[in-house]
């Protein structure tokens, strides 16, 4: 199978990325409950200082790729670039997203997190916070479907996945992982 791929994988990418700031924003809030945009907007505004001015825009952004599968949201429509800034408003109401700079403000962001929930002022808060989701959303497992031999009909014991678990850290002692 040729895995070569002609064209970069923006709308994807970009997706990924607004479900990944989606996710801290629920686990900094404790709570997937309530306003999905104001954890949303309340995650870009605590860690994410470069897009802390377009956080409406994102929102928007976000509502449009993962609900309507478009480029465009009521007011706003969007176009996927590689460079210049964050966020960039164009005639009328089409906004430039440089997704290089959303992926990097994004992973900047995880870092800030990370380092609040380990050693900031507010950490024991943010422990909590983080323990009431992690253990909804923490942990994926993920396991691999019997594959079949193209030359037998019967599958090896190599043949099947053992699955492995993806975790967001390595556990306290009190076995939560931070």
């Amino acid at each position: 199978m040729d895995l070569n791929i002609p064209f970069k994988p923006l709308w994807a990418g970009t997706m990924c990325v607004l479900a990944g700031i989606d996710l801290l924003g629920k686990f900094l809030a404790g709570s997937d409950t309530g306003s999905v945009g104001g954890r949303f907007c309340g995650y870009i505004e605590k860690y994410m200082p470069a897009a802390k001015c377009e956080k409406e825009v994102l929102w928007k952004l976000r509502n449009s790729l993962m609900h309507s599968f478009g480029w465009y949201s009521n007011a706003y429509h969007f176009r996927l670039s590689l460079n210049g800034p964050l966020v960039k408003q164009r005639p009328g109401s089409v906004y430039l997203i440089n997704i290089r700079a959303l992926l990097q403000e994004f992973v900047d962001s995880a870092a800030r997190y990370k380092a609040d929930l380990l050693t900031g002022p507010n950490t024991a808060a943010l422990k909590t916070n983080f323990s009431e989701m992690y253990s909804l959303y923490g942990s994926i497992d993920i396991r691999s479907e019997l594959i079949e031999d193209a030359g037998s009909s019967t599958p090896s014991s190599s043949d099947i996945g053992s699955g492995f678990t993806f975790s967001c850290g390595a556990p306290d002692s009190s076995g939560r992982p931070y």
